[in-house]
């Protein structure tokens, strides 16, 4: 048995998560980052991939985004289920 949680976050701590105007709305810019990775992939991505992408999107913004979960998990795929 293993520890089955996952932690995303915007940006780290010292630093602030942007709202924005991205594509004609406000809007917070990890939670577009993630959609658009997502959308991206066609949802077929692990959590590691998940957070990368995001984090590329995010070019211009001065955070980066957090994955926290067991290093097992991070190959897991997003939203899969547990064994």
């Amino acid at each position: 048995p293993f520890e089955k949680h996952f932690l995303l976050a915007a940006c780290e701590d010292k630093q602030t998560a942007a709202d924005a105007r991205i594509e004609g709305e406000f809007r917070g810019a990890f939670t577009w980052a993630l959609s658009k990775a997502v959308k991206e992939a066609n949802g077929d991505l692990t959590y590691d991939d998940l957070i990368s992408r995001a984090g590329g999107n995010l070019t211009g913004y001065d955070q980066r985004p957090q994955l926290e979960c067991p290093t097992v998990l991070r190959a897991h795929k997003f939203l899969a289920p547990l064994g």
